[in-house]
């Protein structure tokens, strides 16, 4: 221990630097250790996060995905044997017209099914219902 304390002495321009770029060093993997694991390690807010899987349509030839139609929904959810529930969900960002102007709202629409397979319930009001999700259905929304 004294050998090594002379020698950072001895040269403290050098001990500084290497200090310096420990420091740097260590500060960066961790920084970046926490963004890792915030993201990808730690498990989503569902019930039983494992056993979500997410599908996309593509198209031969093209290089990416697309968001499933629903009409191929419908199907899956429909035909379905090996899945023990099948949701949709779209980003939606309607205007709505209020009296001092229009204000975008930030949304996404989902089947009915959709907080049954996420393992969630609501706080107020009720869930979704297979009648929610017709056509010609009242639109419900779930806050």
């Amino acid at each position: 221990m004294r050998y090594g304390a002379r020698m950072l002495l001895k040269n403290p321009s050098v001990s500084l630097l290497a200090m310096l770029a420990l420091a740097l060093g260590i500060g960066a993997n961790t920084a970046i250790f926490s963004i890792v694991r915030g993201v990808l390690l730690r498990p989503l807010p569902f019930l039983r996060p494992e056993q979500l899987i997410g599908i996309r349509e593509s198209k031969v030839g093209e290089g990416h995905s697309n968001p499933m139609a629903w009409r191929s929904f419908f199907a899956l959810r429909d035909q379905t044997q090996t899945l023990e529930g099948v949701a949709a969900y779209l980003n939606w960002n309607p205007d709505i017209e209020r009296d001092d102007g229009t204000v975008r709202v930030i949304g996404t629409q989902v089947s009915h099914e959709y907080f049954k397979v996420m393992g969630a319930q609501p706080m107020l009001g009720r869930d979704f219902t297979p009648e929610d999700s017709k056509p010609d259905a009242t639109p419900t929304v779930n806050a």
